[in-house]
């Protein structure tokens, strides 16, 4: 799922996915 990774570069916070 490239949108997760979009995400998780956009919010660092995310890091958990």
């Amino acid at each position: 799922m490239s949108s997760l990774k979009s995400l998780k570069k956009a919010e660092p916070q995310l890091s958990l996915f």
